[in-house]
C-alpha cells in the first residue's frame, strides 16, 4: 500500500510536468511568433496589414495621416524600432501594452515552473521541503493561467472592437499565435490541477507519523473460536480437524503477509533506530549538560563556604585584637592609677614631714 501511494505521487507529479512541457513551449512559441493577428483572404490591401505579432508588424503600404508625414510603411520591423517612431503611440495602446507585460511575466514563470517541476519529478528537493516546493509550482501554474486568461482575452476584444488602432478591423482575425497561447494557458491550469493533487497527497503523508504508517501495515487477520459444550450427537472430531485447517490457513498467510511486509518493517526499523540514536544523543547531552551544572553549583557552594569561613575568620581575628586592646587599656589605666595613688602616697608623707619639722 505504501510504494503504491509513492507510484501514485510519481504518476500525479509526472502528469504535471509533462503538461507544464507542453505548456511552456505553446506559451514561448506564442510569445515569440508574429501571428498573433493577420487579415482576411482578399483583404491584405485594404487593411495594408501582412502580420502582427507582440514584438513584430509586417505592413504592406501602411500610411496614417496623424504621423503628420504621409509616409508609407513597408516590410517587417521590430516594433520597438526607430522606423515606427512617428506612429507608435498609436501602435502600442494601452491595452497592447498590458499584453505585452503580462505574457512577458508569463514567459518567466513558466520556465521558473519547469525547473521548480523537474525537480519535483527527480527528488532533488530534501523532504522537509517537498511539500513547499509542490506549492510554489502550484501556485505558479495558476497565476499563469490567470495571467494567460486576463491578458488574451483583453488582446482577443480590442483586436476587434478597437478601430483607433488600425483601419478595417472588421477584415482582419486572430491567428494561430494567439491560439497557441490560449492552449498552453489551458494545459497550465491543467497542470496546476495535478501538482494540486500532488500537494495534497504529499500534504496527507506528512501528516501520519511513522508509528501509524506501521500499524497500518501490520496485517491482524480475525481469528474467532468458539467453545461450544458438549452436546450430544455431534461429531466432535470433524470440527477439531476444521479448527486445525482454519489455523493453518491462518499461520500460512500471516507468513506470507510477514514476508511481503519486511522491506517495510527495515524502512520502520531504520526509522525507528535513527530516531533511537537522537534520542540517546540528545539524553546523553542533556545528561552532561545538567551534570556540568551541578559541578557548577558545588563549585559556587565551595566557594561560598569558603568566603563564610574566610569571614568568620575576620571576624574572630577582629574580635581577639578588640580584646587584648581592651586588656592593654585596662592594664595601661590600673597602672596609671597605681601611679597616682604612689604619688599621691608620697605627697601625703612630705606634707607630714613638713609638718613634723614645722612643730618642732
Amino acid at each position: 500500500e505504501y510504494m503504491g501511494k509513492q507510484n501514485k505521487m510519481a504518476l500525479w507529479s509526472g502528469l504535471g510536468f509533462g503538461l507544464c512541457v507542453i505548456a511552456a513551449v505553446m506559451i514561448l512559441l506564442g510569445f515569440s511568433t508574429p501571428y498573433w493577428v493577420r487579415p482576411d483572404q482578399g483583404h491584405e490591401v485594404s487593411t495594408q496589414l501582412e502580420k502582427l505579432g507582440l514584438w513584430e508588424i509586417c505592413f504592406k503600404g501602411y500610411s496614417d495621416n496623424r504621423d503628420g508625414f504621409g509616409r508609407l510603411y513597408n516590410g517587417c520591423w521590430w516594433i520597438f524600432a526607430r522606423e515606427y517612431d512617428a506612429i507608435r503611440k498609436w501602435l502600442l495602446p494601452g491595452w497592447f501594452s498590458s499584453t505585452q507585460a503580462l505574457m512577458t511575466i508569463n514567459v518567466v514563470l513558466v520556465l521558473l515552473a519547469v525547473v521548480d517541476g523537474l525537480m519535483l519529478l527527480i527528488n532533488c528537493f530534501p523532504q522537509k521541503f517537498t511539500k513547499w516546493a509542490a506549492l510554489v509550482e502550484t501556485l505558479i501554474l495558476y497565476v499563469i493561467g490567470l495571467f494567460s486568461a486576463i491578458c488574451l482575452a483583453y488582446f482577443g476584444i480590442h483586436t476587434e472592437t478597437d478601430r483607433t488602432w488600425l483601419k478595417f478591423p472588421q477584415y482582419r482575425h486572430l491567428d494561430w499565435s494567439f491560439y497557441l497561447s490560449v492552449i498552453g494557458a489551458i494545459f497550465a491550469f491543467f497542470s496546476a490541477m495535478c501538482f494540486s493533487v500532488h500537494y495534497m497527497q504529499i500534504r496527507k503523508q506528512f501528516h501520519r507519523s511513522t508509528a501509524y504508517r506501521a500499524h497500518e501495515m501490520r496485517y491482524y487477520p480475525e481469528r474467532t473460536i468458539i467453545n461450544t459444550p458438549y452436546l450430544p450427537g455431534i461429531d466432535y472430531q470433524d470440527s477439531r480437524n476444521d479448527r486445525r485447517v482454519d489455523e493453518k490457513r491462518y499461520d500460512d498467510d500471516y507468513d506470507d503477509r510477514s514476508e511481503k511486509s519486511d522491506g517495510r518493517y527495515k524502512y520502520d526499523d531504520r526509522r525507528s533506530d535513527s530516531r533511537r540514536y537522537d534520542d540517546s544523543r540528545t539524553r546523553s547531552e542533556r545528561q552532561n549538560h545538567d551534570d556540568y551544572r551541578s559541578e557548577k553549583s558545588d563549585r559556587r557552594n565551595y566557594d561560598d563556604d569558603y568566603r563564610s569561613e574566610k569571614s568568620e575568620r575576620r571576624h574572630n581575628d577582629d574580635r581577639r585584637s578588640q580584646r587584648s586592646n581592651r586588656k592593654n587599656h585596662d592594664d595601661y589605666r590600673s597602672e596609671k592609677s597605681s601611679r597616682h595613688h604612689y604619688d599621691d602616697d608620697e605627697r601625703s608623707e612630705r606634707r607630714s614631714h613638713r609638718d613634723n619639722r614645722s612643730d618642732r
